[in-house]
């Protein structure tokens, strides 16, 4: 007795493929499933400074760079240290990956006019490609 078998395999990923084949015995089927979606990876923050000393009233501009083995398309915010400014928050496209799976985040965060209670102060930047969340953290003195 011939028979026709259908199967479809879809990946995490998105893609799917469909086969068939005839066969007139038992056909056995095996699929290795891959590790899923991989979190991205914060490779530096520009300036690099385990605490970066600021004039009150002044700006920074900072560039965060990452690597996502997909590729995915991500969010980012940044959240400063509470009552200061509102968090910035934007997103990556997948056409804005370079050769290496990696994009940059890039923001301007800006100090108080006054010396904080609590000083130095932290701020957050966290990115999320969908199905995984990466932060790192910024010290700032402000003087």
């Amino acid at each position: 007795m011939r028979r026709t078998i259908v199967w479809t395999l879809a990946c995490l990923c998105g893609l799917a493929a469909t086969w068939s084949a005839y066969a007139n015995q038992t056909v056995i089927i095996t699929a290795l499933v891959g590790e899923g979606n991989k979190a991205p990876t914060i490779v530096s923050v520009n300036p690099n400074l385990s605490v970066n000393p600021l004039p009150r009233n002044s700006s920074q501009n900072y560039t965060v760079y990452y690597t996502d083995p997909e590729r995915d398309a991500a969010t980012f915010t940044v959240t400063p240290a509470e009552g200061f400014a509102t968090p910035t928050s934007g997103s990556i496209s997948t056409s804005e990956y370079d050769t290496s799976s990696g994009a940059y985040v890039d923001f301007t965060h800006l100090t108080p006019s006054s010396i904080p209670g609590t000083n130095p102060y932290t701020i957050t930047i966290t990115i999320n490609d969908g199905a995984n969340t990466v932060s790192t953290n910024v010290s700032i003195y402000v003087y």
